[in-house]
């Protein structure tokens, strides 16, 4: 039965709650005193077990931090009783659970539960708490017939939709909802690709899902890592705050290029054409082609002593083929083949001298450290890095020659090709070049030896396969979680298919799973930007919003020459009411509106100017896109980088061109 006075009863609520909360936090404060005085008690027995013990200690401690947004966010009332659920676990005084850690098992029905499948739950709670004070219960009964009919989106998701961003990404822990909840508690072994509009949650739900994996898998995680790729250092530093707020620390970010090589950095960029080729899997084959172009079969003649020992070309063709067909790294097979050449030889010898097999082991070590024999050996199989052998790929030479007119076109070759730095170190590596170094770096000597339990990548729709690639190598298992949405897809090598995406990675075991909701945009402006979906990513379906109604775009029209002033003055203005604000626009046209920014912004406002593909990934409560043909560029993926542009805001978008509008806009009416 619906209370008679709904007011009266939200406020006893709101006080009940308030005592509870302030009950849990007394809780964790005991808890945090008996830990420190664990602690405490470990530093002072000072044996090797106790240092364990205290930084282990020391590490739960750091999770104990009396979250002024609240202890816990719910409550389900169900068969086994009643539990607050919250983002750590927290006991009584009896050692019980007061509040479960919201990646219990026990606080599953908290977000699959609904009027249609209550998941035996008679109730359920919603709190929005702030400064340690209960603000609102969103009280659910599912035993209450006067409540069916009422399973949308509760109140407390509406609220937190319409927060103002503050410049760092927030966990949803609060506001999971059901399709997401199914990613994030999906077993460690599956790899998942998780394809989703704009707003649709995949980023939060990658790094919960982590979070989630974490809880499950402490002892292995804890061990092997996790590591969460993002498009570039901005975007790492917008979520860098979302596991440790739900007390995960233990966490490895990285860019595609410091996976690729912490050292070096990418010191120039491809064209749009070396991209595409760079970033194809056919390279895979071409560098196989490349790293064993020089090896070639010869016979051997070499002084050893007084003698000259001598192995024939066949013999010495059969024994680099043997190794080849093995397999494995190509120094190990060189080693190898260096060894057995160096046996054959001896065996030679000592057939022809028996009495010195009893210095067999001392003849082959002379042998290996001849200096003759290794230059043999190097002319049969040159010992080569993966820098100088990505350096023969670029140059004209014999090598280049063979290899490149074999896999690519004339404009391919001219693509490629550019001279060398005086020395390997200060090549011009691209990101490209970066990643190609590491599958060079496997094929010669294995890789790097670093792995991890589990990895989260964003905005994969844009890696490479050969990234894609290098990626799939450091997945312990082949656990990951793969996030992007191809309707967003804008780099030369990007992704048309997430079937090709889980091939590349080479794991054993993928699915795709499809977030449809989206809780970021009002439904005025996701409407708006996906009219331009059916030119820039066929067969994608646009996603739906939750919030209804919204502002539309706001379009004005302006002379060329007031163009960036005008893109400015909007942003200032909505500064004045908006906590952040984006202007976007076509990369050559940033520095401009830096400089308009600085002369017209005379107090200090948080405004950002971005070229419209870095903000993938990022959020704000207002956005200013310029001048959107010059974004668009008459091409599938500038359209996409308009519609990265479109999708970016909260609250509101206001689009200021001087030149006509990409056709799909054109009826979007102006102010």
């Amino acid at each position: 039965m619906q209370p008679d006075n709904p007011s009266d009863h939200q406020a006893q609520l709101r006080a009940t709650e308030q005592i509870n909360h302030d009950r849990a936090r007394t809780m964790l404060a005991r808890m945090r005193e008996r830990t420190a005085a664990a602690a405490e008690a470990a530093e002072a027995a000072n044996d090797f077990d106790a240092e364990v013990a205290e930084w282990t200690l020391r590490q739960r401690l750091r999770t104990m931090d009396d979250d002024a947004a609240g202890l816990f966010f719910g409550s389900i009332d169900g068969p086994e009783g009643e539990f607050y659920v919250g983002r750590r676990h927290i006991d009584d005084d009896e050692g019980d659970a007061y509040v479960v850690d919201w990646r219990a098992p026990v606080a599953t029905p908290f977000y699959r539960a609904t009027f249609a499948d209550p998941f035996e739950l008679d109730g359920r709670k919603r709190h929005t708490i702030e400064q340690y004070e209960v603000l609102a219960v969103f009280d659910e009964r599912f035993d209450d017939p006067d409540q069916h009919g009422g399973g949308g989106v509760p109140d407390p998701l509406l609220a937190e939709l319409g927060r103002s961003r503050t410049g760092e990404m927030r966990d949803i822990v609060a506001t999971i909802q059901t399709e997401q909840d199914e990613i994030i508690r999906a077993p460690i072994e599956e790899t998942i690709v998780v394809q989703g509009g704009p707003g649709t949650g995949k980023t939060a739900v990658g790094l919960h899902r982590a979070a989630f994996l974490m809880y499950e898998h402490r002892e292995q995680l804890s061990r092997e890592g996790v590591l969460v790729i993002g498009p570039n250092q901005r975007f790492l530093r917008y979520i860098a705050q979302v596991l440790p707020s739900l007390g995960e620390h233990a966490v490895t970010q990285l860019t595609v290029d410091g996976l690729a090589d912490p050292r070096r950095f990418s010191a120039s960029d491809d064209s749009n054409l070396a991209a595409t080729v760079k970033g194809s899997v056919v390279m895979v084959d071409v560098l196989k082609a490349l790293a064993t172009d020089r090896i070639a079969a010869r016979s051997v003649e070499t002084p050893l002593g007084h003698r000259v020992l001598r192995v024939e070309e066949h013999v010495v063709r059969e024994i680099i083929e043997t190794a080849l067909d093995r397999g494995g790294p190509l120094n190990r097979a060189r080693e190898g083949v260096r060894q057995a050449i160096a046996r054959v030889a001896l065996e030679r010898r000592h057939d022809r001298h028996p009495e010195e097999r009893q210095r067999a082991s001392e003849l082959q070590t002379q042998l290996l450290a001849s200096r003759p024999f290794n230059t043999v050996i190097d002319k049969i199989w040159p010992s080569q890095s993966n820098a100088q052998l990505l350096r023969q790929m670029y140059s004209r030479g014999p090598t280049r020659d063979r290899v490149a007119t074999a896999w690519f076109s004339e404009a391919e070759r001219s693509a490629l090709t550019r001279p060398n730095a005086p020395r390997v170190d200060d090549e011009p590596w691209t990101s490209a070049d970066l990643v190609l170094l590491t599958e060079l770096e496997q094929l010669l000597n294995g890789g790097s030896g670093i792995y991890y339990g589990h990895i989260v990548v964003d905005e994969a729709q844009d890696l490479s396969a050969m990234a894609l690639r290098m990626i799939g190598r450091r997945a312990h298992k082949g656990s990951a979680t793969i996030l992007g949405d191809l309707a967003q897809a804008t780099t030369p090598a990007a992704q048309t298919s997430w079937e090709d995406t889980i091939m590349h990675l080479g794991v054993a075991a993928g699915r795709i799973a499809e977030l449809t909701i989206g809780y970021r945009l009002p439904a005025a402006l996701l409407e708006a930007a996906s009219v331009l979906l059916p030119e820039a990513a066929p067969g994608i379906k646009p996603s739906t919003s939750v919030r209804a109604g919204g502002a539309r775009p706001l379009v004005q029209t302006v002379e060329p020459a007031h163009l960036f002033g005008r893109a400015i003055d909007q942003a200032i203005d909505y500064a004045r009411t908006s906590t952040t604000v984006a202007v976007l626009s076509a990369p050559q046209d940033t520095d401009e509106l830096h400089r308009a920014l600085t002369a017209q912004a005379s107090e200090q406002l948080d405004i950002i100017v971005l070229a419209a593909v870095e903000s993938k990934g990022l959020e704000f409560d207002s956005v200013v896109v310029v001048e959107p043909s010059r974004i668009a560029g008459g091409t599938a993926h500038g359209l996409r980088a308009l519609y990265v542009a479109m999708t970016r805001a909260v609250q509101r978008v206001a689009l200021v061109h001087a030149e006509p509008l990409p056709q799909a806009l054109r009826d979007t009416p102006a102010a």
